[in-house]
């Protein structure tokens, strides 16, 4: 009889302490105060405060939803018309580019030798490399741009195309190649990169340039 009492108690304690730990209180204050509201500036544990103070330095507008709907329409920086979504959005969040460089020499030589037909021939890899915080700055965009000095010969082509995305390792690299006509000096390319709001990134543009050897 004493080991069933024992086993009772034990029994109500564990039911005692399951409905403590995961039975939350239907009031409205017990339910407003356990149930964070997911887009928000809410500092916390389920809030969105750090994202958007870091989204706020870097001049990204954000506007919080914790209000209730009917007063968001006259809360600032909220379109006048269109939808208004309210349930969770996943938001990806990237490395935060920090600068760039070149990864390689920013000076080239091409040795050609010219037919009376064709000139193709290919430059090394002209490889930038960046910098970024949070991990490697995959899938950015690099803009390259070519000028052939004199102007007055044939344009060059860039490989794969003047418009890259840097690698997983957060690299980049075109290549020139050279076309039929006369030869150019030399090719002076130049790899760009901006942030998300259109500044440009420290250590843009970078500057390589290549020498022609026929």
């Amino acid at each position: 009889m004493k080991e069933r009492l024992i086993t009772l108690a034990c029994a109500l304690g564990a039911l005692a302490l399951f409905l403590t730990i995961f039975v939350r209180s239907e009031s409205a204050v017990d339910a407003r105060r356990d149930i964070p509201r997911p887009t928000t500036e809410e500092r916390g544990g389920n809030g969105y405060h750090a994202a958007m103070s870091w989204l706020d330095g870097g001049r990204l507008r954000t506007a919080s939803l914790r209000n209730h709907f009917d007063r968001l329409a006259d809360q600032p920086g909220q379109a006048r018309t269109g939808k208004l979504f309210s349930n969770t959005q996943t938001v990806q969040v990237l490395a935060r580019l920090d600068s760039m460089a070149a990864a390689v020499n920013m000076r080239d030589t091409l040795d050609v030798t010219p037919t009376d037909s064709t000139v193709d021939s290919l430059s090394n890899q002209l490889t930038i490399a960046t910098i970024a915080f949070g991990g490697a700055a995959a899938k950015r965009r690099v803009a390259y741009a070519a000028t052939t000095y004199p102007d007055s010969v044939p344009a060059v082509t860039l490989l794969p195309r003047d418009t890259v995305l840097t690698a997983t390792d957060g690299t980049a690299f075109v290549q020139v190649r050279l076309h039929a006509g006369p030869l150019p000096d030399s090719v002076v390319v130049t790899a760009t990169m901006r942030k998300f709001h259109s500044d440009s990134l420290p250590g843009s543009p970078v500057i390589f340039v290549v020498e022609i050897k026929p």
